[in-house]
């Protein structure tokens, strides 16, 4: 461990195995009151802190306005909203984004979203986790478009994963639409390498935009929409 930490860590975080003694480590959080374990998920790269809606109540809110609500119109919502404080160890952390969502079952994740701010040096013998700071501004905010899209590399389209739900209803779109178009360029007739080029290249740089003129197909109907990014937070 030596050759790999030549001083002190500026953060240590104590990590703890099931029970049973096998399965994935877990790391104490608590966000704005709500104290539980979380899985240490390097596996998970979207989100910061992942946990089930059902765990909102007990996250104290000042504003409830401030909880932004996904989904669509008859799907159970999903979640985000700006944690006022977060501490995992000794590390004390303000205006944090934090994910519900209702796919992620009864597993609570801390993942590479936190972790890429950190140098992490990882001793599984000791169960601890070493953290060095290399990114200085750690507070969130809450900046998107009011559609999220994903790409279905099995139809080789993309699709509207979420979006806010007041957006959706208005709008009466659904999951799963297709994006056929998005500002001047096509994306209706994709081959699997077209699409993974352009999800990994240009889809990045599209999302830098301040609004999105797209055509999606639902049901075989067409419709028009403009997105505009936005702090919903």
């Amino acid at each position: 461990m030596s050759n790999l930490i030549s001083e002190k860590p500026e953060f240590t975080l104590n990590t703890s195995l099931p029970l049973k003694g096998w399965g994935t480590e877990t790391v104490e959080l608590n966000i704005g009151g709500y104290v539980s374990q979380f899985n240490f998920d390097t596996g998970n790269g979207r989100e910061k802190i992942v946990l089930h809606p059902s765990k909102l109540k007990e996250i104290t809110v000042k504003n409830k306005e401030s909880v932004m609500a996904y989904g669509f119109n008859k799907s159970t919502s999903d979640y985000k909203l700006i944690a006022e404080t977060v501490t995992i160890g000794t590390i004390k952390l303000e205006n944090q984004t934090i994910s519900l969502q209702n796919e992620i079952g009864n597993f609570q994740l801390l993942g590479n979203r936190f972790f890429e701010l950190f140098l992490v040096t990882m001793d599984w013998k000791k169960h601890q986790v070493y953290l060095n700071l290399v990114q200085e501004n750690l507070s969130d905010k809450l900046i998107g478009f009011e559609l999220d899209f994903k790409p279905n590399y099995e139809s080789n389209t993309i699709e509207v994963a979420t979006g806010l739900k007041a957006f959706t209803k208005k709008n009466k779109i659904e999951q799963g639409a297709k994006l056929l178009k998005v500002n001047e360029t096509d994306v209706s007739n994709l081959s699997h390498q077209d699409l993974c080029d352009f999800w990994t290249l240009e889809w990045p740089q599209i999302m830098e935009a301040e609004k999105l003129n797209l055509v999606i197909s639902q049901k075989g109907k067409l419709k028009n929409l403009i997105i505009t990014k936005k702090e919903f937070i």
